[in-house]
């Protein structure tokens, strides 16, 4: 054709313009959006049609229930695993007690002048891993935590006296089963030591740093996977879910703890 006819030859193309006259009713079904490039014209859909997932309603209900519950979860076994790795474990412990102290003989200690007694004390290091031994008196009483840091060689105990003056109370452990002797100075017999005792135990097993590890992790990770949620939620997720998080995590408990906190001014008329 000639003129402002459209040639034969030449590809179908929308027009430029609709003159729609007055009284015209268009009805049917909405054409899909029409994306033409320099290849191939090419049909797509409209971003309603094509969010067909799940409603705003659903991501905030995921949010607010699912999610804290499967942290909660996660929480929980973590708890479980780490209280497994603390507690559940061979330990093995000794308390000796001895109310019969035999003074032996005396002994200088840096230049003075020392009461050896003698206990039925026995420490064993090849058994156990820590120790703690003490001893007292009328007046006082000693404490001496760990093994000594050379067999058979006095060591000044930690005392706490309660009478006038000061006890200084030295013990002398022979290692490898061997007695606990005390050497003590005092200036009256009512001084002397009435009994002494000594509690051994292993030390827990290594695996206990990763214990406590999870138990902290089980706390830790509530806040955690708020805030993880809240990235996802408002950066590539929907953000509706990250509001019911929000709800379920910081809000409800939040209104629990002001309600309470009413409460409790109320019934004691703060």
């Amino acid at each position: 054709m000639e003129g402002g006819g459209i040639s034969d030859s030449e590809p179908d193309k929308r027009p430029e313009s609709v003159e729609i006259s007055a009284g015209n009713l268009f009805s049917g079904d909405v054409t899909p959006y029409w994306k033409e490039d320099n290849e191939a014209n090419v049909v797509f859909t409209s971003p309603e049609e094509a969010n067909n997932g799940l409603s705003n309603g659903g991501w905030f209900a995921i949010g607010l229930i699912v999610a804290p519950i499967v942290v909660g979860i996660v929480s929980f076994a973590l708890v479980i695993g780490g209280e497994s790795l603390l507690y559940d474990y061979d330990y093995e412990d000794d308390y000796q007690y001895d109310d019969i102290l035999t003074m032996s003989d005396e002994e200088s200690i840096d230049g003075r002048s020392y009461r050896v007694y003698e206990t039925d004390l026995y420490l064993r290091p090849d058994l156990y891993d820590d120790s703690e031994v003490n001893v007292r008196g009328q007046g006082y009483s000693c404490s001496l935590y760990d093994y000594p840091h050379e067999e058979e060689q006095w060591e000044k105990m930690t005392c706490y006296s309660w009478a006038d003056g000061e006890t200084d109370v030295y013990v002398r452990i022979v290692l490898n089963g061997g007695k606990v002797s005390f050497a003590v100075d005092y200036s009256t017999d009512s001084d002397r030591p009435t009994d002494a005792n000594l509690w051994q135990s292993t030390s827990p097993p290594s695996s206990t740093g990763f214990g406590e590890l999870m138990i902290f992790l089980s706390g830790a990770i509530w806040p955690l996977a708020l805030i993880a949620g809240l990235i996802w939620g408002f950066t590539r997720g929907n953000k509706y879910f990250a509001y019911g998080m929000l709800v379920s995590i910081v809000a409800v408990p939040t209104f629990c703890f002001i309600s309470l906190v009413v409460l409790v001014a109320f019934t004691f008329g703060w």
